[in-house]
């Protein structure tokens, strides 16, 4: 048994290197070459399927969507002109579609916030010797093909003109926060026994990752941890959700104008808050690539402009709102990137209503304020959510049997 356990261990931290490589690592970006490598480990998938399972498929959710991200990018390969992007993003959904038939929820949870851990303590470390003991030039340094220069040693990396923003392995802190904002809602949702050391290990996480959409995040993890408490009063119950609801405006309020509302009082000026202006400010980043993407759909609403137009054309942050770039590189057909995401969260009955939205709300602000196309995590974690609401239904389904 013991042994058995050890395989398993084994399996689960090779597979969890390759997925963390093709979902934002810094060494990935170093070179084109190495992301189109998925390629490889999508055969290597498909191969070990055919051994096994030959051409079966489970009749759910996560099969439909499959299929129908299958079919999206063949359509828009055909119809515009081919680039490798599609054939790696077909890979990463597929990569993401097996690990989910592989893999039981609970163990996926599980390990991912003991490898969270891991990775955070580690950056917590790097970040001290960088930051506190001034460490910097001992580092490593590398460039990506963006031109932007890291320092690091694969498992802790920071870029070089922004060593106070711990980016842990991602090519960039809000990554890192981004995956520690999942692990948060991990440990505070679905794990039944809370582990308190990991929840603060993760907050001191995004605290030195200095994201603001962060920050915001942490706020809206708050609403989402206040929805387990079903308080036996109505009207105390009533209060809550409305001071809930009020929380979650006023976090997206701010989250869109965090650099208006920073420049108007004058905070910007602090030393403190001004690490929280971004070039969005200057350069309308967020409201930017929204703009940029929505024109290039509307120029091709039908099969979409093509990833080889849209990559060539498009600023240089006209990625970070994934929702709106789906579209305008697939057309329409893009708009079930979204509709994979709001499906997986609503399908998820065992939170309430009021949870459920809020956490389709951290979702959709994190998916749209970074590039997620063809991060292999992100699509692991829609077809967990699609496998979660499945197996959660089987459950309430032999439950109701057996009372009956």
């Amino acid at each position: 048994m013991k042994e058995e356990i050890k395989v398993h261990d084994i399996y689960y931290w090779i597979l969890s290197i390759i997925i963390i490589f093709y979902s934002g690592s810094a060494v990935s970006v170093i070179s084109s070459t190495y992301r189109n490598g998925i390629v490889f480990v999508a055969v290597f998938f498909l191969v070990l399927r055919l051994i096994e399972r030959r051409f079966t498929v489970s009749k759910s959710l996560r099969t439909m969507f499959l299929l129908y991200f299958s079919f999206m990018i063949m359509i828009t390969a055909v119809s515009t002109a081919f680039s490798t992007f599609y054939l790696r993003l077909f890979a990463t959904v597929y990569i993401a579609y097996e690990i989910s038939e592989r893999i039981d929820c609970e163990k996926f949870i599980a390990f991912y916030g003991r490898l969270m851990s891991y990775i955070t303590v580690v950056a917590l470390a790097g970040y001290f010797l960088v930051n506190g003991l001034g460490l910097v030039s001992e580092f490593p340094r590398f460039v990506n093909f963006n031109g932007e220069a890291y320092r690091g040693i694969i498992f802790f990396n920071f870029i070089e003109r922004l060593p106070e923003r711990n980016c842990a392995l991602f090519w960039e802190p809000g990554l890192f926060a981004t995956a520690l904002t999942f692990a948060l809602i991990f440990e505070l949702i679905y794990q039944e026994k809370k582990r308190f050391f990991r929840i603060i290990l993760f907050l001191i996480g995004i605290l030195t990752a200095n994201s603001t959409a962060g920050y915001v995040m942490l706020l809206l993890l708050f609403v989402l941890f206040s929805t387990k408490f079903q308080p036996k009063q109505k009207s105390v119950c009533i209060l809550l959700s409305v001071v809930q609801i009020l929380i979650v405006i006023a976090a997206i309020v701010v989250f869109l104008n965090l650099d208006k509302i920073l420049i108007a009082s004058g905070l910007y000026k602090n030393t403190m808050f001004a690490k929280l202006i971004s070039n969005a400010f200057l350069e309308s980043q967020r409201g930017q690539a929204i703009q940029d993407s929505f024109a290039s759909f509307m120029q091709s609403p039908l099969f979409g402009s093509g990833a080889e137009q849209i990559i060539q054309g498009m600023n240089y942050v006209a990625d970070t709102a994934t929702s709106v770039y789906a579209l305008s590189i697939f057309g329409f057909l893009g708009v079930g990137y979204s509709v994979f995401y709001f499906t997986g969260v609503l399908k998820q009955k065992n939170l309430s209503l009021i949870a459920r939205i809020v956490f389709l709300v951290i979702l959709l602000g994190i998916l749209n304020k970074e590039p997620h196309l063809d991060l292999l995590f992100t699509w692991i974690l829609g077809f967990f959510l699609l496998k979660k609401a499945q197996v959660d239904d089987k459950k309430s389904f032999i439950a109701k049997k057996a009372i009956n």
